[in-house]
C-alpha cells in the first residue's frame, strides 16, 4: 500500500501524506500533521496494534512471574482510569472553550495516540485472561449469554448516547471504555453456543472477515479512485452509491488479500514449519 501511495500520487485520497519513515517505524499516530497530511491516516490503528504486540508480551511476562489477580486487576484499572484521565487532561487543556478544537488537534492529541486507545485492547486481554485463568467465571458467563448480551447492549446504548457529540468531553473521556466494555460483553455472548448469535452462520461473514484487513488498508484509496475516475456512478449518493462503494472496496480488498496477503501468510507458515522441523529436540538429544 505504501508503494502504491508513493509511486502513484493520483491514488491518494488527500493532497498530503506523511513521510514514509513514519509509516515504516509505526510512529505515524504520534507524529502526524493531520491538517496537511490526511492520506493513509487510517494507518494510525496499525501503529496501535504494533505497539501492543511489542509491549504486551513484556507486561504479561512481568505479571505472570508472580501471578496475582489483585495486581492484574490493579494494572487493568490503572490502564482504564489512566486513559480517561489523560483524555480529560488533553480535552481541558488543549480544546478552546469557545472555538473548539483547532484543525487536526482532536485526532493528533486524543484520537490517534496509542496511550489514548488502550481501552479496546485491554478489553480483549481481559476476556482472554478470564478464559484461561478464571474458567469458572468464564463458563458462568457462557451459560447466561442473553443476560451478558443485555448488559452489553445497555452499555453500548449508553456509550452511543454519550458520544452524540463525537469530540466533546463525555465522548472523549467515557465513550471509549464504555464502547470497549460493551463490545467485550457482546463477544462473550457470541461465543456461547447457548446464544443464537453463537449458533447461526451469517452468509458471507467468514469471507468478509478473511479479507477485512486488506479491505481496511485499501478502502480509502478505492473510494477516491471511484470519485475521481467514475464520478457519475456515485454523484447521486443514496443506495446506488453505497452499493458501488461497498462492492468496490470488497473487490479491491479481496484482490489485495489474494495477491499479497495470502501468499505471504503461506510463506510465513512454511517458514515456521521448517523452523520447528529443524529445531533440536531436547528429549531426543539428551544423553
Amino acid at each position: 500500500m505504501l508503494v502504491l501511495y508513493y509511486c502513484a500520487p493520483s491514488f491518494r485520497e488527500a493532497p498530503g501524506i506523511e513521510p514514509a519513515w513514519k509509516f515504516l517505524t509505526f510512529t505515524e499516530n504520534f507524529l502526524i500533521d493531520y491538517q496537511h497530511n490526511q492520506t493513509f491516516s487510517h494507518a494510525w490503528s496499525l501503529c496501535v496494534e504494533e505497539h501492543f504486540y511489542l509491549v504486551f508480551p513484556l507486561l504479561a511476562w512481568v505479571l505472570l512471574r508472580h501471578p496475582s489477580w489483585r495486581l492484574t486487576a490493579g494494572v487493568c484499572a490503572v490502564i482504564f482510569g489512566g486513559g480517561m484521565i489523560l483524555r480529560a487532561y488533553v480535552y481541558l487543556h488543549y480544546r478552546n472553550p469557545t472555538m473548539g478544537w483547532h484543525a487536526g488537534q482532536f485526532v493528533e492529541l486524543l484520537y490517534y495516540p496509542t496511550y489514548m486507545r488502550l481501552d479496546g485492547l485491554l478489553a480483549g486481554v481481559i476476556l482472554a485472561s478470564l478464559r484461561w485463568y478464571r474458567p469458572g467465571l468464564w463458563q458462568k458467563a457462557l451459560e447466561n449469554p442473553y443476560k451478558v448480551l443485555a448488559v452489553g447492549g445497555a452499555i453500548l446504548c449508553l456509550a452511543i448516547w454519550l458520544a452524540k457529540g463525537r469530540t466533546d468531553f463525555n465522548a472523549s473521556v467515557f465513550g471509549y471504555p464504555l464502547l470497549a466494555a460493551s463490545m467485550a460483553l457482546v463477544v462473550v455472548a457470541c461465543v456461547s453456543h447457548k446464544c443464537l448469535l453463537g449458533r447461526v452462520r451469517v452468509p458471507g461473514a467468514e469471507m468478509i472477515a478473511t479479507v477485512t484487513f486488506s479491505l481496511y488498508l485499501s478502502h480509502k484509496m478505492t473510494w477516491h479512485v471511484i470519485r475521481i475516475y467514475e464520478p457519475t456512478l456515485v454523484s447521486t449518493g443514496g443506495f446506488q452509491a453505497f452499493c458501488i462503494y461497498a462492492g468496490a472496496a470488497l473487490l479491491v480488498g479481496s484482490l489485495l488479500f489474494l495477491l499479497v496477503e495470502r501468499p505471504f501468510l503461506r510463506l510465513r507458515d512454511q517458514l515456521e514449519t521448517h523452523q520447528w522441523q529443524t529445531w533440536p529436540d531436547p528429549v531426543a538429544d539428551a544423553p
